[in-house]
Order: C-alpha cells, then sequence, then structure tokens
C-alpha cells in the first residue's frame, strides 16, 4: 500500500528534481549559508535518497503531499474552525523521521509566503 519515495526514492531519477538546486540556492541572502549549500551540490542527490530511506525503529507513514487544497476543516457556526484532518494519500509513504521535518518545513514556506 505504501510506495517508496516518489521524488527522492530511486536514485537515478533524483537529478530530475534538482535541475532548479542552484536557482534556489541563489536566494539564500546568507553567503556562509549560500556557499555551504553550493558545495553539496555535488552530493545532494546522495544526501536526499538516503533521508528517504526507512530507519528501523524510528520510520513512520508520511503524508508527503501536505499543501492546503489536502487539509480539510471543520468549522463551529461561528465561523472557527474546531478540527482538521489530512486528505489524498496517494504519495504517502513509509520514511525515516529526517524526511517529515523536510516536508513541514515546505508546508510552512508555502503558507507563511501566500
Amino acid at each position: 500500500m505504501l510506495n517508496k519515495d516518489v521524488q527522492y526514492g530511486d536514485i537515478h531519477m533524483i537529478s530530475k528534481s534538482l535541475k532548479y538546486f542552484a536557482a534556489s540556492v541563489a536566494f539564500v541572502s546568507n553567503s556562509l549559508a549560500r556557499d555551504k549549500l553550493m558545495g553539496l551540490a555535488s552530493n545532494v542527490s546522495l544526501i536526499l535518497y538516503k533521508c528517504t530511506l526507512p530507519i528501523k525503529n524510528y520510520s513512520s507513514v508520511c503524508h508527503a503531499d501536505c499543501w492546503n487544497n489536502n487539509l480539510v476543516f471543520k468549522y463551529q457556526v461561528s465561523k472557527r474552525p474546531v478540527d482538521c484532518l489530512l486528505a489524498d494519500f496517494q504519495l504517502a509513504r513509509i520514511n525515516g523521521v529526517v524526511d517529515h521535518f523536510f516536508e513541514r518545513n515546505y508546508s510552512l514556506y508555502n503558507v507563511l509566503n501566500q
């Protein structure tokens, strides 16, 4: 039922996902951080692949598509949200906890930039 990571689970396909890596890193304003990130460029495929591998005793289900249209809210009559659930589990997979960190940061980045 749960598949390996769609984007980074096949190390040979990762390079297609990274075509905008350098352009994204260029937006980092801290020059020290930007230089460190660019220094990882040659190994970033392997790093991302390793981050998505399941880890015995530390893996969990990762939703993998957490964005505003996959959140369903229940509201009170006063229009105040009282409950929330995730929908759309077609990309769900079992991953190590590091991947959850990336997904949460990505989700927060998207929400806060809108």
